[in-house]
Parts: structure tokens; sequence; C-alpha cells
């Protein structure tokens, strides 16, 4: 892609329309729903779905329009795990058929696995940068400074 990344519709109209460019409308995505990770995604897939698919719904990110992007994602995330845990077993490097060193198979799929992963990731707002551009909201719990700061009477 080339040029700036496009500002969401959301941060358009929180920062202005210098261009005067009309505003696309984006048809409204239906209503969040809980779904079950399928079980062919695989351990450190399913693990993934569990640990991040609640606060994507509650935040809106995910919806049933983007199962199948999510579950790319997961699936992208158990096989660069797989691939992790083989390179990790076996080194870098394996021998070749004339005895020599070739880099490891496993190399090529972890790499492949990470570029689906990240992009997919950008997607779903799981970055910092990813995150402001689609104004996600993320709740975090006040540490004891803030709560001191919060407190009312004096």
């Amino acid at each position: 892609m080339r040029g700036p990344t496009p500002k969401s519709r959301n941060h358009k109209f929180l920062t202005g329309n210098p261009g005067r460019r009309r505003i696309a409308s984006t048809p409204e995505p239906p209503p969040a729903k809980v779904f079950r990770c399928p079980s062919w995604i695989g351990k450190h897939g399913g693990e993934l779905w569990r640990k991040i698919a609640p606060g994507l719904l509650k935040a809106g990110v995910l919806t049933d329009w983007d199962r199948s992007g999510f579950e790319t994602l997961c699936s992208s995330y158990h096989m660069m795990r797989i691939a992790e845990a083989e390179l990790a077993r076996d080194g870098l490097t394996v021998r070749d058929d004339r005895g020599g060193t070739k880099k490891h198979p496993a190399a090529a799929i972890f790499k492949a696995a990470s570029d689906t992963y990240s992009k997919h990731a950008e997607l779903f707002g799981l970055s910092p940068l990813s995150r402001q551009r689609l104004d996600v909201k993320v709740k975090k719990e006040p540490d004891e400074a803030e709560k001191f700061l919060m407190r009312k009477g004096g």
C-alpha cells in the first residue's frame, strides 16, 4: 500500500475533515455474539482464541463478519508456535542430502505464519498503533497512585 494509512471514520470525525471529502458510511456490523473456537485450529491457536476473543467481542472489534479472519489469526499463531518448537528442538540448520547443512524447513514455515499473524493482528487492533487507528478503548485498572489521586476528600 502506498501513502499514509487511511484514517478510520471515527478518527476523521474526531480530528476534523480539512479536505472536505465525503466521509463514506460504513455498514453496521451484526451484533457481537460469542462463538466457539473450531477444533481444527490446534492447541496454541485455541489458547490464543480463549485469551483474546472475549476482549475483542467486548470492544466491538470482533463480529460474526470477522470470524474467518480471526480463525486465520489463531491458526497462524498455532503454526508459528509449532515451527518455533521444532526450531528450538532441531536447531536452525539441518543436514542436506550431500552431508552439508541447509536452513531448517520450519524457518520458512515460521516466517510465513508470523507474517500472516502480524497482518491479521493489526486488523484486530492487537498492537498499540492499530488500536489507535481502530479507536479501540482499552480499560485498565487504576494503579495505587491513581486510586490515591481519585480519592474523595483530602
